[in-house]
Order: C-alpha cells, then sequence, then structure tokens
C-alpha cells in the first residue's frame, strides 16, 4: 500500500509565500534534546519516538517517508512509505536535521543548480502536511561532493558540513538564526585529504556519548569503515582523531545513512547493496574494532530503486 500525501513539489506562488514569511528571522534556542550521540527526534517524523526512513526515487523524483512499525522485525520493520514530496527530479543530496528551530524534523535537500533547499517539518506525517513549503537558504553547494548534517561546531544546532572538490573538509555553522541566507556561517576548515573518502556521515560513535559530539564515520575509496573520534574541541584540523578502521568490503554498500533503527537509543548504519537489499548494521553497543557494528540484518527489498536515503 502507498500512501499519497498531496504536498506538490515546488510552486513559485508557494515558495515566494513561505519565504516571505520566514523573511525575519527566528531564533532558534539552545538545548536540543540529544540522544545516543545523534539527535534521534529529528528523523522521527511521526511522532511516535521512532526514527523514520526518508528516500528520494531516483525516476520519478517523488520523496517518500517510511515510517518505522514499532519492531525491528527484518522486512516488517518498515511501514507503508507516505509520498511527501512529489516530481523533486532536480534533487542530488537530502539530509535530515533540525534547522528551523521548532523541535520538528526538517528535511535538507541540494538541487542540481548547487541551491540548498529546507522543508520545515510540521511534526507530523500525515496525508497533507508533512512538510511547510520549502525555504531557500544557501547557492552554489554544488562545489561540495558530499554533504553531512549535525552539529560538529558543538554550539547546539544542527549545520551542514562538507567535501570541497581540493579534498578539504569544511563546518558551516548554523548561525542560531532560521533566517534563509543567513543561517548557515561561511565554511570553517577542519580537516584536508578528504577526497579518499568515497562517504562520510556523523554521529557519536566512540566515547562520549554524554555530550552528544558527533564522530565522523567514514567508508574510504577501498571500501574501509572509519570511525574519526571527536577529539572534545571543535579545533580546525584538530577537532578529529585518528581515523580508526572499524571494518573493510564497504564497497559493496550504495547508499549509506546512520539512524537508530533497533530502538535501543544506538545509532545505526543503514545501507543499500546492489541486489536492492536494505540492509541495518546495528551498533553493540561499544565502541569495538570491526565488532562495533553487527550484522547486517535485511529490512526491505526493492530498493534499487531509491538513489538517495536519510
Amino acid at each position: 500500500m502507498l500512501i499519497l500525501a498531496t504536498q506538490s513539489y515546488v510552486t513559485d506562488a508557494s515558495v515566494a509565500a513561505a519565504q516571505q514569511a520566514f523573511h525575519q528571522s527566528t531564533k532558534i534556542p539552545h538545548s536540543f534534546p540529544l540522544d545516543g550521540g545523534l539527535p534521534l527526534a529529528w528523523h522521527d517524523f511521526s511522532g511516535d519516538s521512532w526514527s523514520d526512513l526518508v528516500a528520494h526515487q531516483a525516476s520519478t523524483g517523488n520523496i517518500y517517508i517510511y515510517p518505522f512499525s514499532g519492531s525491528f522485525n527484518g522486512t516488517a520493520t518498515l511501514g507503508a512509505p507516505v509520498l511527501v514530496v512529489a516530481g523533486a527530479t532536480d534533487v542530488n543530496w537530502m539530509g535530515v536535521g533540525e534547522v528551523t528551530g521548532d523541535f520538528n524534523p526538517d528535511l535538507i535537500v541540494r538541487k542540481t543548480d548547487g541551491t540548498l533547499w529546507v522543508y520545515p517539518g510540521t511534526g507530523k506525517l500525515a496525508v497533507t502536511g508533512t512538510f511547510d513549503p520549502p525555504i531557500e537558504i544557501g547557492t552554489g553547494w554544488n562545489s561540495l561532493s558530499t554533504l553531512i548534517v549535525g552539529d560538529i561546531a558543538g554550539n547546539g544546532y544542527d549545520g551542514l558540513a562538507g567535501r570541497q572538490s581540493n579534498g578539504n573538509l569544511v563546518v558551516y555553522p548554523h548561525t542560531g538564526e532560521f533566517d534563509q541566507f543567513n543561517t548557515l556561517a561561511p565554511p570553517e576548515l577542519i580537516g584536508t585529504g578528504w577526497n579518499i573518502m568515497r562517504w562520510i556521515g556523523d554521529a557519536d560513535i566512540a566515547s562520549d556519548s554524554e555530550t552528544g559530539f558527533p564522530d565522523i564515520v567514514a567508508v574510504d575509496n577501498s571500501g574501509n569503515l572509519d570511525i574519526y573520534p571527536y577529539s572534545g574541541a571543535y579545533s580546525g584540523t584538530t577537532t578529529y582523531t585518528g581515523p580508526i578502521q572499524i571494518g573493510t568490503g564497504w564497497n559493496i554498500i550504495k547508499q549509506l545513512t546512520l539512524m537508530d533503527v533497533t530502538h535501543d537509543n544506538l545509532v545505526d548504519i543503514i545501507g543499500t547493496n546492489s541486489g536492492g537489499q536494505l540492509l541495518v548494521y546495528r551498533y553493540s553497543g561499544g565502541f569495538n574494532g570491526t565488532s562495533t557494528f553487527t550484522g547486517p540484518t535485511v529490512i526491505g527489498t526493492g530498493w534499487d530503486t531509491m538513489d538517495l536515503i536519510a
């Protein structure tokens, strides 16, 4: 069963109205609720405290939310998909975070023209109204070959990080206000030589879950899964230490994302393989080399139609 939401992708009128509504900045409170090092609430679109999976279909551009069923139970883990954005064929990256300041999960997307947009979450997963109309917050983002959402700057707000064409890893800290093109601060360098990575994500894996500071999780071009632990201070190129290798053979995984699938307040890895299977690698609960993640467990099939997950 496919549940259809009536929200269209973008109309000039809806965008203009939304941007006018947010022309005056929205100050965002500190103290976002972190859980297990990943702001798990930012993935809960249905309001049931379970993380939900977002997927973009390559052929149609449709974006679906797959609510979790309430039980980690193989292919029954995911509920029926809800179509929340239709026809977004020009989206080439998406992520989930909380950037608008209302404690609801937002969808952040990059279009092929390099513009960056936020779909503000309404706090409900419904036939209509999962997201308010999109707000443009940036241009020129095609210069970054990979993007991640998270509070890497440690200021209590979800910003973005990305890899530049020269291999530099940079952070765009959230300014503390949701104010269109003033939402994100200019980039700050935190690493070099990151062009050896094919995928980069962030979650608290190593040792500081009580603070919620994210570590960098990455798959390099050889298929190694590496952790770059947070050093304890946001301090340029010394923000992260490592890498520490925790897995091999990850080049068989196509799309990857991080969230708590098993509802144990620990961050798991979700990925798709070339056979179209959706896989979960469970976090063992301890940072322990190649035993850090276990599995995989198959929770879905037919996912080769999806080119993005978040």
